[in-house]
């Protein structure tokens, strides 16, 4: 599982860096992740993924069910979002769950 981290926090790490993400080393990026897994672990440090809040973040479980795929990242990830994301975040996921069992029915 941490591997699959891994890997989605360097995708997002690079994609925030743009084109400059090659002018960092391995040995960097690997710091940063190590900096941000312990801002993870003890609740500081995290930034909101949809907004990028500092206040409040707290990382909040998939509310997916997409199927994994080989070699890519866990798309059922858990993810940083401050306390107003975090409840569209719910509420949106509740709602889509809501209806795909309303029509099971």
């Amino acid at each position: 599982m941490r591997a699959q981290d891994d890997i989605l926090f360097r995708d997002r790490l690079k994609a925030r860096l743009g084109p400059r993400a090659e002018e960092f080393s391995e040995t960097l990026i690997e710091m940063l992740h190590a900096l941000w897994r312990d801002g993870e672990l003890h609740g500081a440090g995290a930034m909101c993924d949809h907004c990028g809040a500092t206040e409040g973040v707290q990382i909040i479980g998939a509310m997916t069910s997409y199927c994994a795929r080989d070699g890519e990242p866990d798309p059922n990830h858990s993810t940083p979002y401050c306390p107003e994301c975090a409840q569209q975040y719910r509420e949106h996921w509740t709602e889509m769950w809501d209806e795909y069992y309303a029509g099971r029915l």
